[in-house]
């Protein structure tokens, strides 16, 4: 991924990328007369990468000393956006994205209660029978605003990403609610986003509180309790079919591999590993590096009973195969976290 994609995928999901997930502040603004005033008032960080529609006007690279400037013309949320450096992307909205075609890096924006019922339909298709969206999982697209749609909202905030609009309005996305303006500070637009998150019962509480009221959305994600854990599966069926290959199960979605284990009733961990079917072979892929290793049969077994059992209440059987296949996967870099928290007291290192 190169960093003009990684920057903008931040900037549009609200969730950090690359293995090691962190990066600086991202943004996207209409109005490059405001950057230097915003910047004053510490509302843009002078190491953010910062996306100016049209040209960027003198003087304005001084303020970003350690960031980086760029210019785009198009829309942010319709059609296409170009970069000055010819990176380009077109933008579709969610509910219509099984007719798109994803020849170039594709948003998928969630911009009606439509948009979010098509989202949850796909995601339910995938927590019961296993069948996951095209769309959803092709290597080209990016659903926007993952942090208001069940992903983690920790690094979705004004310190983390803007969207400055053409009346100089600030939200963190062209679909949230407006946070303040550039006379504000950045202590008041990062006050007014967790006020907004604490009265909520989900995050991301801004993002998407333009399209689709917030009590529609945390109704339907409370509803799912899964959900965190279907963003990470897609995003690992993504790295792979990247690789031009095709994963035809997920562990713990409609079923688990080994037919003697009963299909799951609660999602695992977020930290656990991603068990992906791909042609005759089981990989194991790290949930956040997507670094991804073989597994044998007797193995994919021994993980998923461990998937399916919680350490707390009970240990594993057969710990000598326990101890192969955690070890295994610790070896290949797989779920270490995982590994040591919830199975490090069956296994004797």
């Amino acid at each position: 991924m190169t960093g003009t994609a990684a920057s903008l995928e931040q900037w549009l999901t609200g969730l950090r990328v690359g293995p090691d997930r962190s990066s600086s502040q991202v943004v996207v603004t209409h109005r490059p007369d405001l950057i230097a005033s915003m910047i004053r008032n510490q509302v843009i960080d002078d190491a953010a990468t910062v996306y100016v529609q049209g040209e960027i006007p003198a003087g304005v690279g001084d303020r970003v000393r350690s960031g980086k400037l760029m210019s785009f013309t198009g829309s942010v949320t319709k059609d296409h956006l170009y970069l000055d450096n010819g990176f380009e992307l077109q933008n579709r909205q969610y509910g219509s994205a099984e007719f798109a075609c994803f020849d170039m890096p594709t948003v998928l924006w969630i911009e009606s209660s439509d948009d979010l019922s098509a989202y949850l339909r796909d995601a339910h298709d995938a927590w019961t029978a296993g069948r996951f969206a095209h769309h959803i999982t092709h290597p080209n697209t990016i659903v926007a605003n993952l942090a208001g749609a069940g992903g983690s909202g920790a690094h979705a905030g004004p310190a983390d990403r803007l969207y400055v609009d053409v009346d100089g309005a600030i939200s963190t996305s062209p679909t949230g609610r407006h946070l303040g303006t550039a006379e504000a500070s950045g202590q008041e637009l990062s006050d007014g986003w967790l006020r907004a998150n604490n009265a909520s019962a989900y995050p991301d509480a801004v993002c998407l509180s333009s399209v689709v009221t917030d009590a529609d959305r945390t109704e339907a994600l409370i509803e799912r309790p899964w959900i965190a854990r279907y963003l990470v599966v897609v995003a690992a069926i993504r790295t792979v079919r990247g690789t031009h290959r095709r994963a035809t199960a997920a562990s713990g979605f409609g079923s688990r591999m080994t037919a003697d284990l009963p299909a799951p009733r609660k999602p695992d961990a977020l930290t656990a590993p991603v068990l992906l079917q791909v042609g005759s072979t089981v990989l194991a892929l790290d949930p956040i590096s997507h670094a991804a290793i073989e597994l044998s049969p007797a193995t994919v077994a021994v993980i998923e009973e461990l998937l399916s059992t919680d350490p707390y209440t009970r240990p594993p059987p057969r710990e000598r195969q326990v101890r192969d296949a955690v070890d295994e996967l610790v070896v290949g870099g797989i779920a270490r976290h995982w590994c040591d928290v919830a199975w490090g007291k069956w296994v004797d290192r």
